[in-house]
């Protein structure tokens, strides 16, 4: 998900092959939606919702309407954060030529820095666990010549 501006939220999806879809929603698709779903709550309490639906093991992409040689040319992600939570539904299209292959660089460059960011933070707890070892080791040492 990426926010584009202050009026439109994009989400899109890959497979990393041939398929891309993209759904950009503006503010006020968004409050639409968290009325249709019966989420309460405030604004971003709502978007917390939403992203983390779309992060659970719960989603899946549906193919719809008639497919080309492409594959669908429609399609939906359905999300849902938790069983017996509300479910969220978004239509997406399919993305096409340098449309899509953008958005498989933008993808893969968010990824690219998650990974990187989250390998910087082991690194960085594993250095404090050495040196924690460290400490402990050295006053079981000083207890034990006690």
């Amino acid at each position: 998900m990426e926010r584009r501006d202050s009026l439109h939220l994009g989400i899109h999806v890959t497979d990393f092959h041939s398929n891309t879809w993209e759904a950009v929603r503006l503010v006020s698709q968004l409050d639409d939606m968290q009325d249709n779903i019966g989420v309460r709550g405030t604004w971003s309490e709502f978007i917390d919702y939403l992203v983390n639906s779309i992060k659970s093991k719960d989603t899946k992409l549906v193919l719809e309407g008639p497919s080309n040689s492409d594959g669908a040319i429609a399609a939906k992600l359905v999300a849902q954060k938790a069983k017996g939570m509300p479910k969220i539904s978004i239509a997406i299209t399919k993305l096409v030529g340098s449309t899509a292959i953008e958005a498989i660089a933008n993808l893969s460059l968010h990824l690219f820095k998650e990974f990187k960011r989250i390998n910087e933070s082991y690194v960085e707890e594993h250095e404090q666990s050495i040196q924690l070892s460290k400490v402990v080791s050295a006053e079981k040492e000083r207890n034990d010549s006690i």
